[in-house]
């Protein structure tokens, strides 16, 4: 079995168990009218256990398919991957959230926010800057729509500030 094949039933099974697991764990959450579109708090975890193993059995589909002549299966291409982004993402997430309580949410999910963009793709020139800027505002402007005010799920506010 390759290297890349074997990442891909790795990432397959990992994806499956984990979003059992999360529906299994939120099973018992009570159902709370008003929050998670009147399901509750085990709304949100489920749907993302759901999305998880969708993606899961996707890339099992994928895995069972005949493989046709394209340049990974011929050995002429590698896919490059960089480990580092992704284990900056994740210490920035954990730091951030941590510090959400400290900053609130407009502050901490901004910084995340701009932050990731900047791992993804460094700005080159003003333009894309402030082009990053904007979506990250408007980025932080949607989640609070969508969770504060059609939700009513109220997000961490700043000790700072009250």
């Amino acid at each position: 079995m390759s290297e890349l094949r074997r990442d891909s039933w790795t990432t397959a099974i990992f994806c499956l168990l984990l979003g059992g697991l999360i529906v299994f764990d939120t099973l018992h959450y009570p159902e709370v009218q008003g929050q998670g579109f009147g399901q509750g708090p085990g709304f949100y975890p489920q749907l993302l256990a759901g999305i998880l193993i969708f993606l899961g059995a996707l890339i099992l589909a994928k895995e069972w398919i005949p493989r046709g002549t394209d340049l990974l299966d011929q050995g002429l291409a590698k896919p490059s991957v960089r480990y580092l982004p992704v284990v900056l993402l994740n210490i920035l997430s954990i730091v951030l959230i941590f510090l959400m309580k400290y900053l609130g949410f407009f502050v901490s999910g901004f910084l995340l926010t701009i932050l990731t963009v900047f791992l993804i793709r460094r700005p080159a020139n003003m333009k894309l800057m402030g082009q990053d800027l904007m979506f990250s505002i408007g980025m932080i402007v949607l989640i609070y729509l969508v969770f504060e005010l059609f939700v009513g799920i109220e997000l961490p506010n700043s000790i700072f500030l009250n």
